[in-house]
């Protein structure tokens, strides 16, 4: 049997990235552009193919029958093989999750590719360090000239931005072969560790996603998404005809922004308390709020599971009763989020993977998670607040959304990016972080301009006691 260790760089800008959709959504898009593939057969020298026709030239000549395909997040690159070249490999193997197997990212910090050549490197293997040229990649295409091809955002006008171009590519090569390289040396070391019978089981959930067996029936999610958005046109033409002329789009603007909604509120008679004076007459009601020890200030408050809130909810005025309901059912779109995401997926026509990864909590369950490092506060089924590492929430748990621990389906799989810290945030360079109730910024966007982070606030803002164990 043949092992066939690769990894596929390909074209990515701001907007078209895997932070942005799912993986197939991503391979599927018409901005779907295989700029090279590095690749190295039973450790043979690492080779390098530039562009599409020579990587499909490659593939062609493989023997899929009696080969395996190794990788660093094997689930990309072997849908790339299925999904653009039509080849599949007689099993996959997934060095990230050997490392999770085996416990080693609990040693190495981590199961990115960077952090497992760290820790080899300190066990004295002699390997590189994993380079970043795929960040100066960002918004570059392939292009050729007369047979010479290179990077860049635009063709190329002048010998110059050729020469830059070439030079870049020739950088990017570097980077995709130390990458197979690294890799490689993981997969070398990590396969003396793991037992045949686990191996042939990972190779049996990568298939799950690269080979999926299921296939979404779009007819029954359009009838769903009409369903929802009559549902809410019922919901909101009350409100709308009365209080917005009957604007939709502005009653869902006014509701969804917290700014927007307390001066909607104060229109239809709504004050703070701590503001009133007290020789005013009694008003109509008072604007829920509540005071944030980290600010240091009265906020306006509208979770759902505030006490000043429920009381408008449950209360005897019928009209800021059904005004309360609009606004917490528009605040929260999931339903409709994930009900579009099912209709692109649905329209590819190409199955739908089952998104799980091996050993994604330390019990070795199954799981699926973007950063599986990050902390949450959950209330446990038996009572106790306690932080986890995301992978290891449990479906019974309540996870702290900054308002209230709350329901839950699971960890959902978004793809996997490199990842950047800034202001006590680790995620995407494209994740959004929010710096006041309204705006939300990419997270690399922020660090560059030095910008702060929102708080979230925590239990002990709403007088929730972080030492509470087994209550109730």
């Amino acid at each position: 049997m043949n092992i066939l260790c690769l990894d596929f760089e390909t074209y990515y800008d701001i907007e078209y990235s895997l932070s942005k959709m799912t993986m197939v959504e991503y391979i599927m898009d018409a901005r779907f552009q295989p700029i090279m593939m590095c690749y190295s057969i039973n450790g043979s020298p690492i080779q390098t193919a530039v562009g599409y026709p020579q990587i499909r030239d490659v593939l062609d000549n493989i023997d899929w029958n009696n080969t395996i395909v190794v990788g660093q997040n094997t689930k990309f690159d072997g849908s790339i093989l299925s999904l653009r070249f039509g080849k599949f490999a007689k099993a996959y193997v997934d060095v990230m999750a050997m490392v999770r197997v085996t416990g080693f990212h609990v040693i190495a910090g981590g199961a990115s590719l960077e952090k497992i050549a760290d820790q080899l490197r300190v066990m004295g293997y002699p390997i590189p360090r994993k380079g970043h040229a795929v960040k100066s990649a960002q918004g570059m295409h392939l292009y050729d000239i007369y047979g010479t091809p290179y990077l860049a955002k635009e063709k190329a006008s002048t010998p110059h931005e050729k020469t830059l171009g070439v030079e870049m590519l020739e950088q990017y090569k570097q980077y995709c072969r130390d990458d197979v390289l690294l890799t490689q040396c993981a997969f070398d070391y990590f396969k003396k560790l793991i037992p045949p019978q686990e191996m042939a089981y990972g190779d049996m959930i990568l298939k799950c996603y690269i080979k999926p067996q299921f296939y979404l029936d779009l007819g029954i999610i359009q009838a769903e998404i009409q369903r929802i958005e009559e549902r809410d046109r019922e919901k909101i033409a009350e409100v709308a005809r009365t209080y917005f002329h009957g604007d939709t789009q502005l009653m869902r603007e006014t509701m969804r922004s917290v700014p927007k909604f307390t001066k909607f509120l104060q229109q239809i008679g709504g004050v703070f308390e701590h503001e009133c004076a007290e020789d005013v007459i009694s008003p109509r009601f008072f604007i829920p709020v509540k005071y944030s020890e980290k600010k240091g200030m009265v906020q306006p408050c509208y979770a759902k599971t505030h006490p000043p809130v429920l009381d408008l909810l449950e209360g005897d005025d019928e009209e800021l009763s059904t005004i309360f309901s609009m606004k917490l059912a528009l605040t929260s779109s999931i339903e409709m989020t994930r009900a579009k995401r099912f209709e692109r997926i649905a329209k590819l026509g190409v199955g739908f993977g089952m998104p799980y990864e091996v050993s994604g909590a330390h019990t070795h369950r199954l799981g699926g998670c973007v950063v599986a490092d990050t902390k949450v506060l959950v209330l446990t089924d038996y009572g106790c607040i306690i932080e986890k590492n995301i992978t290891d929430v449990l479906l019974s748990d309540l996870v702290w959304d900054g308002e209230e621990f709350c329901e839950h389906e699971g960890v959902v799989f978004r793809g996997y990016q490199e990842v950047i810290t800034y202001d006590g945030i680790t995620g995407t360079r494209d994740h959004k972080c929010f710096i006041n109730e309204d705006e939300a910024f990419g997270l690399a966007e922020l660090a560059e301009q030095g910008t702060r982070i929102m708080d979230c606030p925590t239990p002990e803002d709403w007088g929730i006691n972080l030492n509470r164990c087994g209550a109730g």
